[in-house]
């Protein structure tokens, strides 16, 4: 029985060895499985975190070069870009110089472009056209001998729109001009009786002056500024043979040069003038349409 008994206390010691082995042996490829298991995530997950910390600080190089770049553009467009006064300068400068080259008229081509406006154009835009000729702002009508201010461009518009044209045309023109570009240039006209335009020595005229007339034209930046009225008392308008020196030794003449050596006149003296005797162009165009 003692025999017996201790055979089953080895058995039932084996069985309770085995069982012990077996379960740690268990234990062992759990924790093995467990083991490779975490080694294949942390596999997985490393290149994944590497690749979305690479791709994040790509992207923040990305915006610090695209803001470095964006940074440098705006320093560059400011140190190129002038302040904003300077650029409302150098346009006003632009477009004077646009002016003198492309729409640069003198004296004599405004005076000109008044007198056909106001002989033959009769659209409703006449006055319009009239009104473009001045500085309507600081233009001032004067009188030849002793300056007094006879109007303004401020009466310009009434005073075409209650006027009914008639045809204006010069007689004799001279036409002076300096060396500048600055300077103004100035076109002395002569008119016979009831051809002259609505100015006249004693103002604005309604209908056509009863008298001859002299007017000598200011223009400055393509525009008429001033204009000076009188009396033509040397009869210049209606002579037949006259030239230049006649005319700079009449009594118009000298106080139109007086005008013009004047302030608001020339500052350079290098002065260049042009005749036209307008009678005798007609006529010889009148000869040559007879042959």
């Amino acid at each position: 029985r003692s025999r017996s008994r201790s055979r089953s206390r080895d058995r039932r010691r084996d069985h309770r060895d085995r069982r012990d082995r077996r379960d740690m042996r268990d234990m062992r490829r759990r924790s093995r499985s467990r083991s490779r298991s975490k080694g294949r995530d942390d596999r997985s997950r490393r290149p994944q975190r590497h690749r979305s910390r690479s791709r994040s600080r790509g992207r923040r190089d990305d915006d610090r070069r695209t803001r470095t770049r964006h940074h440098h553009q705006q320093q560059s467009h400011k140190r190129e870009s002038p302040p904003r006064r300077h650029q409302n300068d150098m346009q006003k400068e632009k477009g004077a110089e646009g002016e003198e080259l492309l729409f640069s008229f003198n004296a004599s081509q405004l005076a000109d472009r008044f007198l056909e406006v106001w002989s033959s154009d009769k659209s409703s835009n006449r006055v319009k056209n009239l009104v473009e000729t001045f500085d309507e702002k600081n233009f001032k009508s004067h009188g030849l001998v002793r300056w007094e201010e006879l109007f303004t461009g401020k009466e310009l518009k009434t005073s075409f729109a209650a006027t009914t044209p008639w045809q204006a045309k010069a007689s004799k023109r001279l036409y002076i001009e300096s060396g500048k570009k600055e300077d103004p240039t100035f076109a002395l006209d002569f008119y016979k009786t009831r051809e002259g335009p609505c100015f006249s020595n004693k103002g604005y005229e309604l209908f056509p002056p009863t008298n001859n007339l002299v007017v000598l034209y200011r223009a400055q930046n393509s525009k008429l500024t001033d204009i000076y009225v009188g009396e033509d008392v040397d009869g210049i308008a209606i002579s037949e043979d006259v030239d230049k020196d006649d005319i700079v030794a009449s009594s118009s003449g000298k106080k139109a040069l007086d005008i013009m050596l004047r302030p608001r006149g020339f500052t350079d003296l290098n002065i260049t003038q042009h005749f036209n005797d307008y009678d005798k162009i007609v006529s010889l165009e009148r000869k040559r349409e007879r042959e």
